[in-house]
């Protein structure tokens, strides 16, 4: 099941870990985690945001997304990654971390068309 983690307690997560993070029960967009960054006095992570079109650049994501509302037509899900740094004035408060069990019941929810 579900379960909210403190910075401390999110720092200790794998590579492929699901998760929102933000102030306490305001959660960011679903993310993948890459990479944990810890530096002296300030931390972060690299991450995935895969509610974004694939691209080479903002311009084309525009375009594809634009096209895709109009025709139908599918792009694959953004595979890039972000880097999140507590010195950006991210609030890392707390970590909404998804496991297993959600996901195997999120995926036998799913139907999409294709």
């Amino acid at each position: 099941m579900a379960k909210v983690l403190t910075a401390d307690q999110f720092k200790l997560c794998p590579k492929g870990t699901v998760f929102g993070y933000g102030e306490r029960w305001n959660f960011s967009s679903l993310l993948i985690l890459e990479e944990v960054i810890i530096g002296d006095g300030y931390w972060g992570f690299w991450a995935n945001d895969p509610m974004w079109v694939e691209s080479e650049s903002d311009g084309e994501a525009i375009d594809r997304l634009d096209e895709m509302s109009v025709t139908g037509r599918s792009y694959p899900a953004a595979t890039s990654l972000s880097k999140f740094m507590s010195y950006d004035g991210y609030s890392m408060e707390f970590f909404f971390v998804l496991e297993k069990a959600d996901w195997d019941r999120i995926t036998n929810e799913v139907r999409c068309q294709s």
